[in-house]
């Protein structure tokens, strides 16, 4: 028999009152009481949403995953958006894919009139322009067709979150 250590449980002290009617939501739900607590504290869109971006260190053309997490982030409600992004997100340790990622958030805040997280806010930008295409010829159309979001972080981009090139 494998023992678990201690440090992978988490126990709450509820009363007996709570515990009844955290019992009667899950039986509603359908759920065993972890389950449905778990449903609850981590929704399905975070998952999703942590899932994608730590896909995004392990890949060496990100273009997919951003275009999985567009689509991602351009289908949740405010609601969604606040519960999924206010608490920090862990980014990759790519400077232009934390930026990029953040810009992607800005705008989608923007779209939905919500608060842009405060942990997006202090991504600092890059120092050096990043162009979403190396044909020098594009560039004066990205530098004046990026939305703010991205061009506030130095980054050069004509598709973006629900958007589709």
């Amino acid at each position: 028999m494998q023992r678990t250590r201690k440090s992978e449980y988490l126990q709450l002290r509820i009363s007996m009152q709570e515990k009844r009617a955290i019992q009667h939501h899950a039986r509603q739900a359908g759920l065993n009481v972890s389950a449905w607590i778990l449903a609850r504290v981590l929704p399905e869109p975070r998952l999703h949403l942590e899932q994608i971006i730590a896909e995004l260190s392990k890949v060496e053309d990100s273009s997919y995953m951003l275009a999985e997490l567009s689509d991602l982030i351009e289908s949740m409600n405010v609601a969604e958006f606040a519960q999924s992004c206010n608490d920090p997100l862990t980014l990759p340790a790519s400077r232009i894919l934390q930026n990029q990622v953040a810009a992607m958030l800005e705008v989608v805040a923007h779209r939905l009139h919500a608060k842009v997280p405060t942990w997006v806010l202090e991504i600092q930008p890059l120092k050096e322009p990043v162009f979403g295409s190396q044909m020098k010829a594009l560039r004066l159309h990205l530098l004046t067709h990026s939305p703010a979001p991205f061009r506030r972080r130095n980054i050069f981009v004509d598709s973006i979150v629900g958007d589709r090139v």
